[in-house]
C-alpha cells in the first residue's frame, strides 16, 4: 500500500511539473528541448507508476469473507467485517482515485480558456506562472512541496514495516512449569496474543490507523459509532477549513465565476486550485498529528511494558555489561544489517554454551529436558543457517518470502533457546542461589597492587610484589553471565528496533511540518495571520511531545545501562538529539515568521547540521 501511494505521488509530481509546459506554448515559442524534457518527465512518472503496479498489483484485490464469518451473521455485521478486512484495499482505491482527480483537476487548471463565458486564457496564464517557481506566484511550488511530504510519508512508513510479525526480534515465550513470570518479559507481554493486548507495543507500532485503534480501545464493544465518529470529525474539520477559515489566494479572484460572484455561495466557494491545495495539505497534517500520537504511545508502551519491568528484574545487571552502544547509534541503527549483527552475536553466544564442555556441564544439571531442548534448538539453528542460502537460491523465483521465512525460523530458535535457559538455568539461579547487592552497581573483585619498600641499611634487595583484594567478591558464575548475556542481546535487539521505528516516525513528523509551512509561505495565501498562528501552535505541540519523549528516554535506567550514562540525568546526547530533530522545523518557522532573524540563524547553524545528523 505504501509503495503504491509513493508511485501515485511520483506520477502526480511528474505530471504537475511537465504538463504546464504545453498550454504555455500559446504565449511562448515552442522549443524542442523543453518539450522533449517535459515528455521525458511524464514518461518517467508513468514508468514509476507502471512499475509499482506490476510489482505490487497482485495485492490489490479485495479480501472475501470465509464461510465461518458468513455463518450466523446479519448483513450489517457482514458489511462491518468486510470493511475491517479491506481497509488497505479501500486506501489503494482512494489512492488511484486521487491520481485520477489530480490529473483531471490539474489539466483543467492548466487548459481552461474561459471564465464566466469570457475568453480570459486563465488556464494558459496559470501554466505560465508554473514555469517560474522563484517568482512567488507560482502555483506549482506548494503542490510539489506537499506531494514531496506525501512521498516522504510513504518512504518512512515502508521502512517502519521492518518491525512486523515476520521481521521483528522475538522474545522468549512462557516457560513451561514455571510460575515466576515476573522474572522476565515474554513475547506475549508485548504482543497482541494476550487477552489484554488491545494496545500492546506491537499493536501500537503495526496498526494501520492509530486514532481508530485508540477510540476502539476506549469504547470496547462498540462496533460502528467510534469509526463513524472519527470520519465525522475529520469531514467536519475539512469543511471548516474550506468554508470557515476560507483559505484564499490570487486564484480566487481569477477563477471566480461571474454568475456566483455576487452571491453568498460564490464568495464562500473555494477556487479549484485552493480546493486542491487544501485537499492535499489537510490529510497530511492529520497524519502528522497521528504520527506524533503514535510516537508518544509507542514510547509509553515500551517504557511501561518492557523497560521498567526489566529494571525490576535480576537481568538488569546484564545490560550494564553490554557496552559501546551510544545514544546516536541506538536511534539510527536498526535496519537489516543491525538485525543480522544481533543474530550473529546470539548465534555465537549459543554456540559457546553448547560447544564448550566445561561450560555445558554447568548448564541445566537438574533439568535434563531443558538441556535437551537447548541442544535440539542449537541443531535446528545450525540447520536453518546452513540451508538459508540454498533455500533462497532455489525458491527465490517461486517463493519471494523464502529468505524471510528462514529468518523467522532462526528467530524462533532464539526464542526457544531463551526459554530453555530461563527454565533450566536463570530462573532457578535468580530464585534460589543469587546473592549480592540488589541496589547500585554490580559487585566485582577490586584488586589493589602494591610493592614493598627496600629495608634501610642493607644491600640491594629486589622488590616483592604484593596483591591485595578489597570489597566483596560476588561475581556471577561464568555460565550465568553467558546465559544472561544471550537473553540481554535478544532484549537489546528488540529495543533497538523499536527506537529506530520511533526515529523514522519523528523524521516524517518534523519534515511534514517543514514542507507544509514552506508550501503555505511560498504562495500568497490568506488569511495569513490565522494560519501562521495555527502553525505556531502546531510547532509547540509537536515540540513538547518530542522533548518529553527524549527526556524520558535519556532518564530511563535500562537505556542508561546500555549506553553507559547516568540514569535520571539529561546528558549532552539529549540536547544533541533535540537539536538534530528540532533545528530544521524551528529555523523554518523563524525564517517565515521573522525573515531577518531566521535567515541569519540558518546561515550560522547550517554548517553544523550535517554533523548532528
Amino acid at each position: 500500500m505504501y509503495i503504491h501511494i509513493a508511485g501515485v505521488v511520483l506520477f502526480c509530481m511528474a505530471f504537475a511539473v511537465a504538463y504546464p509546459v504545453f498550454p504555455s506554448f500559446q504565449f511562448l515559442h515552442p522549443e524542442r528541448l523543453v518539450a522533449g524534457l517535459s515528455v521525458f518527465t511524464l514518461s518517467c512518472g508513468f514508468a514509476a507508476f507502471h512499475l509499482t503496479l506490476s510489482r505490487t498489483g497482485h495485492y490489490f484485490k479485495p479480501r472475501v469473507l470465509d464461510a465461518k464469518e458468513l455463518a450466523g451473521s446479519n448483513p450489517q455485521d457482514r458489511l462491518r467485517l468486510w470493511l475491517n478486512k479491506n481497509v488497505v484495499y479501500m486506501v489503494n482505491v482512494a489512492a488511484r482515485g486521487t491520481l485520477l482527480l489530480f490529473v483531471l483537476l490539474w489539466g483543467f487548471l492548466c487548459t481552461s480558456q474561459k471564465t464566466a463565458g469570457n475568453l480570459t486564457y486563465v488556464g494558459p496564464f496559470f501554466s505560465y506562472r508554473c514555469l517560474y517557481p522563484a517568482s512567488g506566484v507560482s502555483p506549482l511550488v506548494p503542490v510539489l512541496l506537499i506531494l514531496a511530504a506525501w512521498y516522504l510519508w510513504a518512504y518512512c512508513q515502508t521502512l517502519r514495516l521492518r518491525f512486523s510479525k515476520k521481521n521483528r526480534p522475538l522474545l522468549p515465550g512462557p516457560v513451561a512449569g514455571r510460575t515466576s513470570l515476573h522474572l522476565f518479559v515474554s513475547d506475549d507481554d508485548i504482543s497482541n496474543s494476550g487477552p489484554e493486548a488491545k494496545n500492546s507495543l506491537t499493536t501500537i507500532i503495526t496498526c494501520l490507523l492509530i486514532t481508530r485503534q485508540v477510540v476502539k480501545s476506549l469504547f470496547r464493544g462498540k462496533k460502528w459509532w467510534p469509526t463513524l465518529c472519527l470520519v465525522g470529525v475529520y469531514s467536519l474539520s475539512f469543511l471548516i477549513l474550506i468554508f470557515g477559515v476560507k483559505v484564499r489566494s490570487v486564484d480566487h479572484f481569477l477563477w471566480q465565476s461571474a454568475y456566483l460572484s455576487g452571491s453568498r455561495l460564490g464568495r464562500s466557494m473555494p477556487a479549484a486550485y485552493e480546493f486542491l491545495v487544501a485537499a492535499l495539505a489537510f490529510p497530511l497534517i492529520i497524519i502528522a498529528l497521528a504520527g506524533w500520537l503514535r510516537t508518544i504511545m509507542i514510547w509509553s508502551s515500551l517504557k511501561g511494558d518492557l523497560l521498567e519491568r526489566l529494571e525490576q528484574m535480576p537481568i538488569r545487571y546484564a545490560f550494564t555489561r553490554i557496552k559501546g552502544v551510544g545514544w546516536i547509534n541506538m536511534m539510527k541503527q536498526g535496519g537489516l544489517l543491525e538485525q543480522w549483527r544481533d543474530m550473529a552475536r546470539s548465534v555465537e553466544s549459543l554456540r559457546q554454551m553448547v560447544n564448550d564442555a566445561d561450560l555445558l556441564a554447568s548448564f541445566l544439571p537438574h533439568h535434563p529436558e531443558q538441556k535437551r531442548l537447548l541442544l535440539d534448538t542449537q541443531a535446528n539453528l545450525d540447520k536453518w543457517i546452513g540451508a538459508i542460502q540454498e533455500i533462497a537460491a532455489e525458491k527465490r523465483a517461486t517463493d519471494p518470502q523464502a529468505e524471510l521465512n528462514c529468518m523467522v525460523e532462526i528467530e524462533h530458535c532464539f526464542a526457544k533457546a531463551s526459554e530453555a535457559l530461563l527454565g533450566g538455568v536463570l530462573i532457578p539461579y535468580w530464585e534460589e542461589m543469587r546473592v549480592g547487592s540488589v541496589e547500585g552497581a554490580e559487585a566485582i573483585e577490586l584488586p589493589i597492587r602494591a610493592k614493598s619498600l627496600p629495608k634501610s641499611g642493607r644491600g640491594s634487595i629486589g622488590h616483592t610484589p604484593l596483591e591485595l583484594h578489597t570489597g566483596t567478591v560476588s561475581q556471577e558464575p561464568m555460565h550465568i553471565r553467558v546465559a544472561e548475556e544471550f537473553l540481554a542481546i535478544r532484549y537489546l535487539s528488540l529495543i533497538r528496533a523499536v527506537l529506530v521505528n520511533l526515529s523514522r516516525l519523528l523524521l516524517f513528523v518534523s519534515m511534514a511540518f517543514v514542507f507544509t509551512i514552506a508550501a503555505w509561505n511560498s504562495y500568497p495565501f490568506q488569511p495569513r495571520v490565522l494560519i501562521d498562528a495555527a502553525f505556531t501552535a502546531l510547532l509547540l505541540l509537536l515540540g513538547a511531545g518530542v522533548v518529553l519523549v527524549f527526556a524520558q528516554m535519556h532518564r530511563n535506567p535500562i537505556l542508561s545501562r546500555i549506553t553507559d550514562t547516568n540514569a535520571n540525568e539529561l546528558g549532552v546526547d539529549f540536547y544533541l538529539r533535540v537539536i538534530a530533530f528540532g533545528t530544521v522545523p524551528v529555523l523554518t518557522w523563524l525564517a517565515y515568521q521573522f525573515p531577518e532573524v531566521g535567515g541569519r540563524l540558518y546561515q550560522l547553524i547550517t554548517p553544523g547540521l550535517g554533523g548532528l545528523k
